[in-house]
C-alpha cells in the first residue's frame, strides 16, 4: 500500500519538506514552481512507517531562512492482516401480496 501526503503554502516560490519525527533530516522535498502545493508518496507502507509526519517550507529568495514544521498527521500502519469474510446464506420469509408466505434462500 501507498499512502500520499499532501502539504501547501502560500509561498509560491519556494522547496517544501517533509519530516518524519524523529529524523533530524527531511525524508523528501519538492522544489514548487508555479504552485504551492507538494505531494509525498510513501511506497510499501510497512508498520516502521507509523509516525508523526510534518511539513516546512524554505522560501527560494532566502535559503537561510525555513519555516518551522507545521501541525503534525500521524500515520498508523497496522501489521495484522484483515479478518477474514465469511458469507453465510440465511433464509428470508416473504409475506405476498396474496396473504401467503414464501421462504427464499440458498438453493441446495
Amino acid at each position: 500500500m501507498n499512502v500520499t501526503i499532501q502539504c501547501w503554502n502560500q509561498e509560491y516560490r519556494c522547496t517544501i519538506f517533509l519530516h518524519k519525527d524523529g529524523h533530524s533530516v527531511p525524508i523528501q522535498h519538492h522544489v514548487t514552481d508555479g504552485g504551492g502545493t507538494a505531494t509525498f508518496t510513501i511506497f510499501g507502507v510497512i508498520p516502521a512507517d507509523s509516525d508523526a509526519y510534518r511539513c516546512s517550507y524554505q522560501p527560494r529568495s532566502s535559503y537561510l531562512l525555513t519555516s518551522p514544521p507545521a501541525d503534525n498527521v500521524t500515520l498508523e500502519v497496522n501489521s495484522e492482516p484483515a479478518p477474514p469474510v465469511s458469507l453465510h446464506p440465511i433464509l428470508v420469509e416473504v409475506m405476498a401480496g396474496d396473504g401467503d408466505t414464501h421462504t427464499a434462500g440458498p438453493r441446495r
